[in-house]
């Protein structure tokens, strides 16, 4: 069983033998359950040394490194950076609304700012649009604002090398996480 943090964490509850823990070491409950870690999967072996660093109680835990999940040759290409843009290609329900406040503000004092979406906000919003949610108001909201500002660009599903092009091309490359 693989499991993301600790919290609540009761290892009765899983009826396996190996429980692996995917961090990146700051999960405030590795203190209290890190023993019932068997493994830690690292991306390097710099990763395993910052844990090592970070978490010396850990360290007698087996860590496996699983590389980066990902192939870097497409971004070995010199793409022209575009002055101001922003790219976020992320899940509309994990951060859009506040990004676009933080945009808000951005065009005051940089107005030849721009924001490109690479996400298929339009999928997320279906699912939801009738919905009676605090989140599909936002993806309403957000959906409004969007399309009332012509320096925010909904570009919907991206390719993989649409994705790359973007992140190539933008300033700042927004990815909320949890």
């Amino acid at each position: 069983v693989a499991v993301h943090n600790l919290e609540m964490l009761d290892r009765n509850d899983y009826e396996c033998e190996l429980l692996v823990l995917a961090t990146n070491g700051i999960d405030p409950f590795l203190a209290d359950q890190g023993h019932n870690v068997d493994a830690l999967p690292v991306f390097s072996a710099v990763h395993a040394e910052l844990l090592k660093q970070a978490r010396p109680e850990l360290w007698g835990t087996p860590h496996y490194v699983t590389g980066l999940g990902h192939d870097p040759e497409p971004y070995r290409q010199n793409e022209e950076r575009v002055p101001g843009r922003i790219f976020v290609s992320n899940d509309p329900q994990r951060g859009l609304w506040h990004l676009l406040d933080i945009f808000g503000e951005l065009q005051k004092i940089q107005p030849n700012v721009s924001l490109h979406i690479g996400y298929d906000i339009d999928r997320v919003f279906e699912a939801v649009r009738w919905s009676a949610s605090a989140n599909a108001q936002m993806l309403w909201e957000c959906k409004e604002r969007i399309e009332a500002n012509d320096a925010i660009k909904n570009l919907g599903a991206l390719s993989e090398r649409e994705v790359i092009r973007e992140e190539l091309e933008c300033d700042v490359h927004v990815w909320p996480s949890d």
